[in-house]
């Protein structure tokens, strides 16, 4: 079993709400919540309790809409997904 104090934590999600609005045409849009595009690629930032390391898993569920229809992309750092071959830590 992992030692706790090891256990890899999400501490802020920042959805770079500015950013996103500029490439999927949305900042005219008068809401507090980002707005994507379906199909679209979008960029996040994560901000975690320690460095991501090869032995952690990072998994991301996202919902959509009022029904909540969820996704789970897991990616593992070192290894490549296909579907998750465009993830790449922010500098």
């Amino acid at each position: 079993m992992m030692d706790a104090s090891k256990e890899l934590q999400v501490l802020h999600v920042d959805f770079l709400k500015q950013d996103n609005a500029v490439s999927h045409h949305t900042w005219e849009f008068q809401t507090s919540t980002p707005v994507f595009r379906r199909g679209q690629v979008f960029h996040l930032r994560l901000v975690l309790n320690q460095p991501l390391q090869s032995y952690h898993q990072l998994k991301l569920e996202f919902s959509t809409g009022h029904s909540g229809c969820h996704q789970f992309p897991q990616c593992h750092p070192g290894q490549v997904p296909t579907k998750c071959e465009n993830w790449k830590p922010h500098p």
